[in-house]
């Protein structure tokens, strides 16, 4: 079929065209909704059944709901309380302020009586609360000084206004937190937990021969090992105990003695006072089984030491000593932390890095 044929017959064409698609997809359509509406009709079947099956919710039913609710609702009420109660204590004015203990009852942002805005700013009221925090966190060091970690107002001639006021205490306080936290890190290496429940032969074989009256104890911290037999002395002044203990290094890595104090809490296990007493221990490098291959400090070669002796041979300090209480406790201890240093402290410095930009407020 040439083009001009084509041109002149294209209705005719088209025509034929359309009586052949339109029935086709005509019957394509129907067949396709049909299967369609089938399933949505066999949905709304399934619906209206389950409907009428269901039975409906009694009384009781709605009652325990609404026990429910209220439950929640008083659960939700102690949460914040909990939460609350946590937070509350969280700004606290200088102890040194006359009036800090009322100060501490207003709410933040409330106002500031004059007097006490004005003693506030004072150098022996206001700067001592940063030594405070500093001295809390030693033996780590804050880097610089204080001055160069933290951040303060310098007021000079300023007086400040009650939101001066309030704004720098805020930052005293948020600070006080973040130094707890180096503080409590620390303490996590200087407290002994008390292992002495199922080490009890252990420790009657290591501690011969028996003395009577002695209590035996075994304490563990990330550190060390102290094994304790403790007995009121039969000889010197009242408040003589006599102790023997034996450190070991249960650590990783080889550390050195030198001398280490520790502080017994001793007391009733039950009730009754505590006291506390200093056990000063001497001694020299200990290494640590765990730790095979270490370096002397010595050693500039850097010469490793050879494999370290198993568990029941590990090197250890014994030692006996009398310490004196100052009182007449119970032969028994409580409770032993070490007394950091700074060989030990877990956070060394406090470097200036760490420290907050300073707010537009602070002068």
């Amino acid at each position: 079929m040439d083009k001009d044929t084509l041109v002149k017959q294209h209705f005719w064409i088209l025509l034929v065209l359309a009586l052949i698609l339109i029935p086709v997809t005509m019957g394509s359509v129907w067949m396709g909704v049909g299967d369609a509406t089938i399933e949505q009709k066999k949905k709304i079947e399934e619906r209206e059944n389950k409907l009428k099956s269901a039975k409906a919710k009694g009384k009781d039913f709605l009652d325990a709901m609404e026990a429910e609710k209220s439950k929640q609702e008083g659960m939700k009420t102690v949460v914040w309380k909990k939460v609350y109660d946590k937070q509350k204590d969280l700004i606290q004015w200088p102890s040194r302020l006359t009036h800090a203990a009322s100060l501490n009852t207003l709410y933040f942002g409330d106002d500031v009586p004059e007097d006490d805005r004005n003693s506030f700013r004072r150098a022996d009221v206001y700067i001592p609360s940063f030594e405070d925090l500093a001295n809390d966190v030693k033996p780590t060091e804050l880097a610089g000084g204080w001055q160069q970690v933290m951040r303060y107002v310098r007021w000079g001639e300023r007086f400040p206004s009650s939101e001066d006021c309030w704004l720098a205490v805020e930052d005293l306080c948020v600070q006080r937190e973040m130094l707890k936290c180096v503080g409590q890190v620390n303490q996590l290496l200087a407290h002994f937990d008390d292992k002495t429940s199922g080490a009890e032969k252990e420790l009657q074989a290591l501690f011969q021969p028996p003395v009577a009256g002695e209590s035996l104890h075994r304490f563990e911290s990330p550190y060390w090992r102290l094994d304790l037999g403790i007995s009121k002395s039969d000889k010197g002044k009242a408040g003589d105990f006599n102790v023997r203990c034996k450190l070991k290094n249960i650590s990783h890595r080889r550390l050195n003695v030198a001398r280490i104090d520790f502080t017994l809490t001793l007391g009733d296990p039950n009730t009754g006072p505590t006291r506390a007493v200093i056990l000063p221990i001497e001694g020299e490098y200990l290494a640590s089984y765990k730790d095979v291959q270490n370096v002397r400090p010595e050693d500039e070669k850097g010469d490793e030491l050879p494999e370290q002796p198993k568990e029941k041979d590990r090197p250890a300090v014994f030692w006996e000593k009398t310490i004196n209480t100052g009182g007449s406790p119970k032969a028994f201890v409580k409770g032993v932390d070490q007394r950091l240093d700074a060989r030990y402290v877990p956070v060394k410095h406090r470097e200036d890095r760490t420290r907050l930009p300073r707010p537009p407020h602070f002068g």
